[in-house]
């Protein structure tokens, strides 16, 4: 992984594996949003528009304690805007990303929480809407869009701890360091809660499977069964003979790899696979 990349992985720890420091701070807040896939968007908010990065991501600073109403579209408009509500008490960090049928939230990468989008909520109605309307103006005032092209690295430093960082934040005709100190860790993966399969519940799914026509039906029924159930690796690697040929089977183990109960074991499914090819391919998906 090259430093660029490390840069915007690791800007999550920016705001929060500390050592950074803010001059002359007075009790205002930022909040950083990465799209899950790089994918750019823009956030709307006191009727006004603020664009991510090309790489998708976004910082919006200087936001004053309170609750905040604000509307999240992609550049292409191939997907609804989606409302959110966020109650801003401390600086954030969030990934936009999908939830399968659940929708788009946006997961907080400290806390491990999610904040769902509510479509139901009015949002361009509710934009401001607070008791006191020089509140609402204190708010709109306040928010600025800090770009990283406006953020310059001055110094750096890397140890067996982890990175030592300075950066000059000279936005808004000001100008305020920030110190980074971001330690060396692997990343967190996120499993998704479901319920275990049963030996009925594999009986059943490998009946259904084999009952399939080709390979492309076989990973229907198996996507079916993984939205609700999650699998043991040993019973993936009973599903995954069913498939006659590598690369079907190696499509199979794709779409299981969120529904895995012993991730610990997944990278054991590589024994399936003969060719060298199909094995290194598997050993990178597993790997990410």
């Amino acid at each position: 992984m090259n430093k660029t990349l490390n840069l915007r992985i690791l800007l999550l720890s920016f705001f929060f594996l500390t050592g950074w420091l803010q001059l002359k701070a007075q009790e205002k807040h930022f909040v950083y949003i990465q799209s899950e896939n790089k994918q750019a968007f823009y956030v709307r908010l006191n009727n006004q528009t603020y664009n991510s990065t090309a790489g998708g991501y976004l910082i919006l600073s200087q936001l004053i304690s309170g609750k905040y109403y604000f509307i999240i579209g992609f550049q292409d408009h191939a997907i609804p805007e989606q409302n959110f509500v966020l109650d801003m008490t401390k600086d954030a960090g969030y990934s936009l990303k999908k939830f399968g049928d659940q929708g788009w939230g946006l997961f907080d990468i400290v806390n491990f929480t999610t904040i769902m989008s509510d479509n139901s909520v009015n949002v361009k109605q509710m934009i401001g809407a607070t008791e006191k309307k020089d509140s609402v103006q204190a708010k709109t005032d306040s928010v600025s869009t800090v770009k990283l092209s406006t953020i310059t690295k001055s110094f750096e430093k890397e140890s067996v701890k982890g990175i030592d960082q300075v950066y000059i934040d000279q936005s808004d005709n000001k100008t305020d360091t920030i110190a980074v100190f971001i330690p060396k860790a692997e990343a967190v993966a996120i499993k998704r809660k479901c319920i275990p399969a049963t030996k009925e519940d594999f009986f059943k799914t490998r009946s259904d499977m084999a009952a399939s026509t080709n390979d492309d039906a076989m990973i229907l029924v198996a996507k079916r069964y993984f939205k609700s159930k999650c699998y043991t690796v040993e019973q993936l690697k009973n599903l995954g003979v069913l498939f006659l040929s590598e690369p079907a089977r190696y499509r199979f183990f794709e779409v299981a790899k969120s529904s895995v109960t012993d991730t610990e074991n997944y990278t054991s499914l590589v024994t399936q696979f003969t060719s060298q090819d199909w094995i290194e391919k598997f050993k990178a998906l597993a790997k990410n």
